[in-house]
């Protein structure tokens, strides 16, 4: 069968994890140890028919934005972006989503296992990983708690190569403002059992926990995947606020 055809749609944002439920019902990123900001994730994927080149497009939070941009005074530029680690940035290295496949980037902050185990990088993608449905799995290796996203309200941006806001998912009540030039803005649900998704390309984000068995609290890599939930069902609420949790090896956290 012939490669996909590549197509200059870009991709959409299709699931984030902005609240890691507590204890192993929170290891969404299965590295054998939950942890409230390196199991964070947000799932990219291509939702058109052709291959999508992921080369440059970009994902960043409301901080990381909010001081790159010096409040929203200039564009955003990436072309020389560094990866350090100290917020919450992540530039996809060359590599190609075919039609229905899904890019998860986890946030990867004391990630056990040492660096990345495995997984792709901002220098370099690994290959389909079957453990998330075939999707292409990336560690975003943060180094701090500051570059996590906020519980009781943030958002975070798909950028294009060019520096474009493509879009924003936004929850709760950020303490930055969404920009006004980005070209599709999502709302989430304020508070979430699990992970916030969309389950149809356009569709709404809702409650991850509301799709499928109370068991299956996010399914990074597996757009859509979920079976309805049955009424009677209701999930146990397992996330705690990162701005309160303990960290002894990085007292930096995101306020």
């Amino acid at each position: 069968k012939p490669p996909a055809k590549a197509v200059t749609t870009p991709p959409s944002m299709t699931e984030v994890l902005y609240d890691a439920p507590k204890d192993q019902a929170g290891d969404a990123d299965q590295d054998g140890k939950r942890n409230a900001t390196g199991d964070e994730f947000v799932e990219v994927c291509n939702t058109t028919g052709g291959a999508i080149e992921l080369k440059g497009y970009a994902l960043i939070d409301s901080d990381a934005w909010w001081f790159r941009t010096e409040e929203g005074k200039r564009t955003l530029d990436l072309t020389r972006y560094k990866h350090d680690g100290k917020d919450f940035v992540f530039v996809f290295p060359a590599c190609s989503l075919a039609p229905g496949q899904c890019a998860v980037v986890f946030n990867g902050y004391s990630r056990a296992g040492g660096k990345s185990s495995g997984l792709g990088t901002h220098e370099k993608a690994g290959g389909k990983n079957d453990r998330f449905g075939g999707a292409l799995v990336f560690d975003a290796e943060m180094k701090t708690l500051k570059a996590s996203f906020g519980n009781d309200g943030d958002w975070v941006a798909l950028v294009s190569p060019e520096g474009v806001l493509i879009e924003v998912v936004s929850w709760g009540k950020p303490d930055r403002s969404v920009p006004s030039d980005v070209k599709k803005k999502s709302e989430t649900p304020a508070t979430s059992w699990g992970s916030v998704e969309r389950m149809a390309p356009g569709g709404e984000f809702v409650d991850s926990s509301t799709l499928g068995d109370k068991s299956k609290l996010f399914s990074p890599g597996l757009f859509g995947g979920k079976p309805e939930a049955k009424k009677d069902e209701k999930p146990t609420k397992g996330g705690d606020s990162k701005k309160s949790e303990p960290a002894p090896a990085d007292p930096e956290q995101k306020k």
